[in-house]
């Protein structure tokens, strides 16, 4: 007579923790995320009010730097005689090896607004120093270690980056993401998608409204509450489909692939719905050229929106 063979009961309280362990993780993570946001909207908001505050007085100030524009005049696309260092450095390269004649056009990548725009943007930019990401995130982003000697569990996405560990680093990359990710906008009232094209009046109410392309660092949450900045921009999920066709593509599906791609590219408009307006606003920041490269990066970002409306009280007398 056999006997019965007994059951083990090692591991199964492990096992049960393991299992509840892992979507109660990924539910903290996720708080821990939209706290994140959450924050990052106050900011944003007091941004927009900071920049409300600076153009009621910048649009009728008579300094003498603003001599080149009219009074309650915002030139968008002004100033790109100026170039940054970067862009200077670049041309430098060039020289070096042997390409001093370019006809490329880099006006993309100049730091465009005349000088009333640029003191209202210097105004939102300070608050958004607080949530802009630090060189170390921004490394990440593009698979750069800016300490190779770091050890390798600061190499990837962990919390401890998200959060960030030196507030120096935050305002140093901050200086020139925020150039890049912040655009300054001035609709033609609260809500509106056009924007102002006219001078503005010395009475008259001015809105401001700041777009912010906050980036998600939480690991594991940001790709399930934020979107790549491809989805922002209306065409990640077309490009995807369009990237999985050509996949095991052969001679005789290229007139099929043909008109699966005209199908996406008339789908398009629809798929882009309410990031239109956020993608337009985007284009108006001072310097849009370098969104380009970041779309190439698997981070992911939330799209923050807001507005503030105060009246200017200019004196006639700066007029005559």
């Amino acid at each position: 007579m056999t006997a019965e063979p007994t059951r083990s009961a090692a591991g199964a309280v492990y096992l049960e923790f393991l299992i509840a362990f892992v979507p109660i993780f990924l539910f903290f993570l996720g708080i821990v995320q939209l706290a994140f946001i959450a924050s990052a909207k106050l900011v944003v908001k007091h941004a927009a009010v900071m920049g409300a505050r600076s153009a009621i007085v910048v649009l009728e100030d008579d300094h003498s730097e603003y001599k080149t524009e009219g009074f309650g005049v915002i030139d968008y696309r002004g100033g790109r005689a100026r170039r940054p260092s970067f862009e200077t450095t670049l041309s430098g390269v060039q020289r070096w090896f042997g390409n001093e004649a370019t006809n490329v056009d880099h006006a993309l990548f100049y730091s465009r607004g005349g000088p009333r725009l640029r003191d209202i943007r210097f105004a939102v930019y300070m608050p958004l120093l607080a949530i802009s990401p630090s060189i170390d995130q921004i490394g990440l982003w593009f698979g750069i270690d800016r300490n190779p000697y770091a050890q390798p569990s600061r190499a990837g996405e962990s919390l401890r980056s998200a959060i960030g560990e030196h507030p120096e680093l935050r305002f140093a990359a901050g200086l020139l993401y925020n150039r890049v990710a912040a655009a300054i906008t001035f609709p033609t009232g609260p809500g509106a998608d056009s924007f102002v094209r006219s001078a503005f009046g010395p009475n008259d109410t001015v809105t401001v409204r700041v777009t912010y392309l906050y980036p998600c660092a939480v690991p594991l949450a940001s790709r399930f509450v934020c979107n790549s900045l491809l989805d922002i921009a209306g065409v990640g999920r077309s490009l995807s489909e369009i990237g999985r066709t050509i996949e095991n593509i052969g001679p005789s599906d290229i007139p099929s692939l043909q008109q699966q791609y005209q199908s996406i590219s008339r789908d398009l408009p629809r798929r882009a719905g309410r990031y239109r307006q956020i993608a337009h606003e985007l284009s108006y920041a001072e310097i849009p050229g370098l969104l380009l490269p970041m779309m190439l990066t698997s981070t992911y970002f939330v799209a923050l929106r807001a507005e503030a409306s105060m009246p200017i009280q200019g004196a006639d007398y700066y007029r005559r």
